[in-house]
């Protein structure tokens, strides 16, 4: 009989693939903290680290005891969710490098319709997989009361009375521990995007969108990688839409968008320096977390993001 696989506990919300194509030549990065304002140095699989993030929790067995001390019983835990993200990530590694060696080089990469889908497949992924990413798109709502809420419209729509108070059903821990379960589980399959409406969202995303890349020419200049995952640079005088953005190496960046070519190319030289500027603050103000080669930029870009306060949505 073969021994059970263990179950993965450390995930990253950036994945270490990634991170690695933003070291410094020391091979470490320089993480900075918006919130608090904390810089330090840090290796890529130390870095943007959440325990238990993507585990799918279930329950065993029902345990006695006193309703203030009552438990649901012993948890346990399914990486089911971090091996689908895995595999993403496993597909989309090459493609990244030959992206980033092509764009280097000023040429636009050469990718077939399935390497491109597998990069598009990881982007969508990082659009949806941060915990920074996921608020934004609820607004907050992914609380304990969100579980009252769907029970309480559930029984209504039936004509079944007697649900209790929202106080009093969320003063029961067992409750309280049950609702953090249902949401850490609903983040998390949202996240690894299996299910049927988020595989068909991916097939359309792949179908209607195309790739633009845009890469640094200029010596002394770089992106820096964020929590959020997907970078949102707002509306301004510079563009009338707002644009996302994924920094997936120091020099280089990709933005979805529509055209009727699948991959361009741009390059971004010194007169672009307030658009790669724009990048990165962009990044610093809907992150909580960020970090590139580069310490002096990181750290100004922290400062910049306390001065200012980060984005009210973000």
């Amino acid at each position: 009989m073969t021994p059970a696989q263990p179950v993965s506990r450390r995930h990253h919300i950036i994945p270490v693939m990634l991170l690695q194509n933003f070291v410094d030549p020391s091979g470490k990065l320089w993480v900075g903290d918006t919130d608090r304002g904390r810089l330090y140095s840090s290796t890529p699989r130390n870095a943007f680290v959440h325990k238990d993030l993507y585990n799918r929790r279930s329950y065993v067995q029902q345990s006695d005891g006193p309703s203030e001390r009552r438990s649901l019983g012993a948890i346990v835990l399914s990486d089911e969710y971090e091996r689908h993200l895995a595999q993403i990530e496993s597909a989309a590694a090459p493609v990244i490098a030959d992206i980033v060696a092509s764009a280097r080089n000023g040429e636009c990469p050469r990718l077939s319709e399935s390497k491109e889908g597998d990069f598009k497949r990881f982007m969508l992924a990082m659009a949806r997989r941060t915990p920074e990413a996921q608020h934004r798109v609820s607004r907050g709502r992914g609380t304990p009361d969100l579980v009252y809420d769907v029970i309480r419209d559930f029984l209504d729509r039936r004509g079944i009375p007697g649900l209790p108070s929202r106080e009093r059903f969320m003063a029961d821990p067992a409750m309280r521990e049950y609702a953090d379960v249902i949401l850490r589980n609903s983040d998390a399959l949202f996240a690894a995007g299996t299910q049927d409406l988020a595989k068909e969202d991916e097939i359309r995303f792949c179908r209607e969108t195309s790739l633009r890349i845009a890469v640094i020419t200029m010596l002394g200049r770089s992106f820096v990688v964020g929590s959020h995952g997907m970078t949102i640079m707002s509306a301004n005088q510079f563009s009338e839409e707002a644009e996302s953005w994924l920094p997936i190496a120091a020099d280089v960046a990709v933005q979805p968008w529509f055209s009727a070519h699948s991959v361009t190319l741009i390059t971004l030289g010194r007169e672009d320096d307030h658009f790669i500027d724009r990048i990165n603050r962009a990044t610093a103000e809907c992150s909580v977390m960020i970090a590139g080669r580069s310490k002096k930029l990181v750290e100004s870009l922290v400062q910049a993001a306390r001065r200012g306060g980060r984005r009210a949505d973000s």
